[in-house]
């Protein structure tokens, strides 16, 4: 690649970014497909509409504005210290969504 090709591509990577939560010292994104086999049922044959799990989609949902509604700032040279003093509720629901496989690390 040239260098300027390269320069572009990180260009675009960087402006990504705005599309991606920092948590501590890594960028995180939502897997949309992911969240979605999470809440949707097996439609049956004759169906064909998409059917939600209404709780399982409102408890990932809580879970996803526990994680996003969280305004405190995260000193990154503190690593995983940092995050150990962030609230039970915000540990909870990023485990969860990690757990999950709904909140992914980028690459």
């Amino acid at each position: 690649m040239t260098k300027k090709t390269t320069s572009k591509i990180s260009k675009i990577e960087n402006e990504l970014r705005n599309f991606q939560m920092a948590i501590g010292s890594e960028y995180m994104y939502m897997d949309v497909d992911q969240f979605m086999d999470q809440i949707e049922l097996q439609p049956k044959e004759e169906e064909k509409e998409i059917s939600i799990n209404l709780p399982k989609f409102e408890f990932f949902k809580l879970m996803l504005d526990v994680c996003l509604g969280y305004a405190e700032e995260v000193d990154d040279t503190l690593g995983q210290l940092g995050l150990n003093k962030t609230t039970i509720p915000f540990r909870l629901a990023i485990n969860t969504l990690i757990e999950y496989k709904i909140l992914k690390k980028c690459k």
